[in-house]
């Protein structure tokens, strides 16, 4: 769940995270929020791609808003999460 997930965060070292957006107790968007805003404290910035299995149109924008670099609907594709990945540990915000 999402508030598992931060708990997570805060005590590990991630390179990336790969987000699901609609997780249980606390939701993606609403935990990547929270991981953004402990971040800022402790001067690190892990790059989070949204997961979702809902493309509706405004579902990146959101992602972005809630502080993810970029997002992916499911089901993924190999090639293409292998991609975002370089995207977004590469440079920032996708």
């Amino acid at each position: 769940d999402g508030k598992k997930a931060v708990e997570q965060f805060k005590k590990n070292s991630f390179d990336i995270v790969l987000m699901d957006v609609q997780l249980p107790v606390i939701d993606g968007f609403t935990a990547t929020k929270m991981i953004r805003e402990w971040e800022g404290g402790n001067n690190r910035q892990t790059p989070i791609i949204g997961l979702t299995s809902y493309a509706l149109n405004g579902t990146r924008e959101k992602c972005i808003n809630a502080g993810m670099n970029e997002y992916l609907s499911k089901p993924i594709n190999r090639k293409t999460l292998e991609s975002m990945i370089e995207k977004t540990t590469a440079g920032g915000r996708g």
